[in-house]
């Protein structure tokens, strides 16, 4: 025998192996329902546990309480968002039609079926076959539990059953809202503590100072725990935790639902440790991070971690002082100059003016209004004078106290950014209770929006308007 009749053998062989497939799945007629009739008789809140078993994964679900958890591949929180969508569109399905199962299976797809599911409850367990596509139309044949009959439904309505069991984990590495947190550590590479702590309303820096916390900083931290999710999973544990230089982390955050407090209380706290240790590579956009001292190695955006990593003058209050215009009785304004040649002008002091009544004036308010015509209106009496007598220029004053009523900062700085410069203003401010001195710098770069100031200890960059404000204040 030659080649040539060798090769005519075995296409005719293949030939008569492909009708034999064709004949053996030839299409079935499914008798159509006069409606559309729901195959699982379960509502969801019924469903406790969820198997899917197919030729490549087995996925487990099992309901705990309010939460889903993953049972296999993984022993994990679920996304119960994706549980819900699963079993809304097994519960939902609704047959299109039956065939006979018996001589079917094959031509069915249930000889080899592309997966099994099992839901299961207190009193009632559904087991669902799902065969093979039909060749048209994008339905596919399912059995119900023992039925001789298998019932044609929409193939989209299982698009969950094609999902690996990454698609059913819960990617959120906080399991708090943003609006439980309340205790938060960061602690760095150098181990220095930020503490953060929400007291009824209001956050309050606790370490390494005390001083209430900026609303809008600590937003960033509050927001980018509560919303932190895991891009991928790299490990299951933590035994390659170094490998990812997570056994000496950049930033470690503890976050608890409970602040700090020396009263016993009957709430059980709820508190999640996150170490984050080094990029994924030199693009530097995503940074792994190990959830607890047992938990997965993820892979989370490094925005996250950029989010996180603040100072502790970056998390504090950017109110950094608030006068009532109206307790203030005298401001005293000096120019602050370096080491220099040049002469110092002379401070300039506004005192408020105080109005004596007279007692005509007290007694003449308690008479009848006269009936004789009044004299026009008096001119209206300064507010403000100078140290000499000189009346101030009260609009001046008025809007330079405005601006520290409050006075928020851009930025706190280092002090080395808020060195006086010639043109350095020294204000004293005495109100009825206390007396306030703030220093504030002429910009050395002439075309910045930002002056520079120190009060308290504290450096800090404001807007140039508070700089000019005093000058027009303290101008006569």
């Amino acid at each position: 025998m030659n080649f040539r009749t060798t090769g005519i053998l075995l296409l005719l062989l293949i030939a008569i192996g492909t009708v034999a497939v064709l004949m053996s799945r030839e299409p079935v007629t499914p008798t159509a329902p006069a409606e559309p009739a729901k195959l699982i008789n379960l509502n969801e809140a019924e469903v406790n546990r969820i198997e899917i078993t197919a030729a490549d994964r087995q996925i487990v679900l099992d309901r705990k309480g309010d939460r889903w958890r993953l049972g296999a591949p993984v022993t994990a929180p679920a996304d119960s968002a994706a549980v819900s969508g699963l079993l809304s569109s097994l519960l939902s399905l609704r047959s299109q039609g039956q065939v006979k199962l018996a001589g079917n299976e094959q031509t069915l797809g249930m000889d080899q079926p592309a997966a099994i599911v099992t839901l299961s409850g207190k009193e009632k367990t559904v087991k669902l076959t799902v065969g093979v596509p039909t060749g048209t139309g994008g339905n596919v044949y399912v059995r119900l539990n023992s039925s001789p009959q298998a019932d044609l439904v929409p193939s989209s309505a299982l698009m969950y059953l094609d999902k690996p069991a990454t698609a059913f984990r819960d990617t959120q590495l906080l399991d708090l809202r943003s609006t439980d947190l309340r205790h938060i550590l960061l602690t760095g590479a150098d181990g220095n503590v930020i503490e953060l702590a929400k007291f009824d309303a209001d956050w309050r820096v606790l370490r390494p100072y005390e001083a209430t916390a900026d609303p809008s900083a600590v937003s960033d931290v509050v927001f980018a725990l509560s919303g932190m999710r895991a891009q991928e999973f790299a490990a299951e544990d933590q035994t390659d935790a170094a490998a990812y230089e997570l056994d000496r982390p950049v930033l470690t955050v503890t976050a608890s639902s409970q602040p700090p407090s020396t009263q016993p209380t009957t709430t059980p706290a709820v508190a999640t440790t996150i170490r984050f240790g080094r990029f994924d590579d030199v693009l530097e956009k995503s940074v792994f991070a190990a959830v607890g001292e047992t938990g997965p190695i993820v892979k989370v955006p490094a925005t996250a971690l950029r989010s996180l990593k603040k100072s502790p003058l970056e998390l504090r209050d950017r109110k950094l002082l608030d006068i009532d215009p109206e307790k203030v009785t005298r401001i005293h304004i000096a120019v602050e100059s370096p080491a220099s040649t040049q002469p110092t002008p002379p401070a300039v002091v506004i005192e408020r003016v105080i109005r004596e009544i007279s007692p005509e004036q007290t007694a003449g308010s308690t008479t009848a209004p006269a009936t004789a015509p009044t004299t026009a209106p008096a001119e209206p009496q300064p507010r403000w004078k100078l140290a000499s007598g000189e009346p101030a220029n009260d609009a001046n004053v008025d809007e330079f106290l405005r601006e520290l009523h409050p006075l928020r900062v851009s930025r706190y700085v280092d002090a080395l950014q808020a060195v006086a410069t010639p043109s350095s203003l020294v204000i004293t401010i005495q109100t009825t209770d206390e007396s306030h001195v703030v220093r504030l710098n002429e910009p050395t770069d002439g075309g910045s929006s930002q002056a520079t100031g120190v009060y308290n200890g504290l450096s800090f960059e404001v807007g140039k308007f508070v700089l000019e404000s005093a000058k027009r204040a303290a101008a006569h």
